[in-house]
């Protein structure tokens, strides 16, 4: 049952979500050409069946249910942009823990990142319709058919996430998933520059200096970027802060002297030289952070940096002529899907819940991107789309393999 809770309605609403032993959470939102989501729609998903469908235009609605669905754990699907939209909504975050469902997908399948629509298919046959994903959530009143698509995007959830967590118990894994989605959410509601840097694939080119530079650039690019409310990439690119961290230049001529430096940041030629020089004076006081550097295994001298993120393993690759098992055993896999190959075995630097990857119990350890740079894994089953059919309860998977970009 769909409810659009009015405002002389929000009272009784919050009654229910204060009963509700958790709450399904998902919103509508437009993020385009803007620093930060606007929010137009909040659905809540309720054990008994009902969707509240909450209007953030109306005055108090999203206040009175907001401050009671702070205290009941929530369950989400891919909650990064939610988590951050909801807590500046409602002036909180969740207190009683969160579950996502893309992140304990990644964790006992290949389906990384997967969408709502494809793991509704995948573990519960239900088929999603995804229709009204770019339409106008600003406009109102909003039509039949996007209350009936919002109301869809919760209505799964529960019988989801407790397919994925049965799965999590089975696997042993049910501690590390609580751990990879306490570390998103705090990388959501408060997001490190030093995390920033470790997602610009250029980052293990840096040396420590360079790299103190690119992070304080990044810095003052989210700085200009919240003040304009532009996206930050928009402000500039990775790619433009990143040549900059290498040349360190000093002065407004030298900064510019290449014919593709775009225009639009050469008019901010004389701030970024001030930005640039008070961070070559911090970086060389002290070094406040370093990229992962290649080092030597059994593998090879050489192996790629890990990658931080919801649920990321550093995978190492051996050199080209290199032995082809490290000292854990573990040897290359095949990718059936691009008939690539990869290696199982995340490196050894790791630590924390991550750290617990790594072949254990004579299962091969897994690695997931955690961005859209990041590799993919891929299905072993070589199915359509690289999707794998629902995993048989008495199937122990080993999702070892990962396909390596060109």
């Amino acid at each position: 049952m769909i409810e659009v809770v009015t405002e002389s309605g929000a009272a009784a609403a919050a009654a229910r979500v204060e009963q509700a032993a958790r709450v399904a959470v998902d919103t509508e939102f437009h993020a385009e050409n803007r620093y930060g989501p606007d929010l137009y729609l909040v659905q809540l998903g309720l054990p008994d069946g009902t969707v509240l469908l909450l209007d953030p235009l109306l005055p108090g609605v999203l206040g009175t249910v907001g401050r009671v669905l702070l205290t009941r754990p929530w369950v989400l699907h891919a909650g990064e942009q939610d988590l951050r939209v909801l807590a500046q909504a409602l002036g909180g975050e969740p207190t009683q823990g969160v579950f996502d469902t893309q992140i304990a997908a990644g964790l006992v399948s290949p389906l990384y990142p997967a969408g709502y629509a494809t793991l509704c298919s995948t573990w519960l046959g239900a088929i999603v319709d995804k229709a009204e994903t770019l339409s106008d959530w600003s406009r109102r009143p909003l039509s039949q058919s996007q209350l009936a698509y919002a109301a869809a995007d919760v209505r799964h959830l529960f019988a989801l996430a407790d397919r994925l967590r049965d799965e999590l118990d089975r696997r042993g894994r049910a501690q590390q998933a609580e751990a990879a989605m306490a570390d998103a959410v705090e990388h959501s509601l408060r997001p490190s520059p030093d995390r920033w840097l470790s997602e610009i694939t250029a980052g293990t080119t840096l040396t420590p200096e360079q790299a103190n530079v690119l992070r304080a650039l990044m810095v003052w690019r989210d700085e200009r970027a919240r003040a304009a409310n532009l996206p930050p990439r928009v402000v500039s690119g990775d790619g433009v802060l990143v040549d900059l961290a290498r040349r360190m230049p000093r002065t407004v001529g030298e900064m510019t002297a290449s014919r593709r430096f775009p225009k639009h940041v050469a008019r901010l030629a004389n701030e970024l030289c001030g930005v640039l020089e008070e961070a070559r004076a911090t970086a060389a006081r002290a070094l406040t952070w370093a990229p992962p550097r290649h080092r030597s295994s059994p593998c090879g001298p050489r192996s790629p940096r890990p990658r931080p993120g919801p649920i990321s393993f550093g995978a190492t690759r051996p050199r080209r002529g290199g032995p082809r098992s490290c000292s854990c055993g573990r040897r290359w896999s095949g990718s059936a899907s691009r008939g690539r190959q990869a290696w199982c075995c995340p490196v050894r630097s790791q630590t924390g819940w991550r750290s617990a990857g790594c072949c254990r119990d004579g299962e091969p350890s897994w690695r997931i991107g955690s961005s859209p740079r990041c590799w993919r894994a891929r299905s072993p089953f070589g199915g359509p789309g690289g999707i794998p059919p629902a995993p048989d309860p008495g199937e122990i998977f080993s999702p070892a393999i990962v396909s390596v970009p060109p």
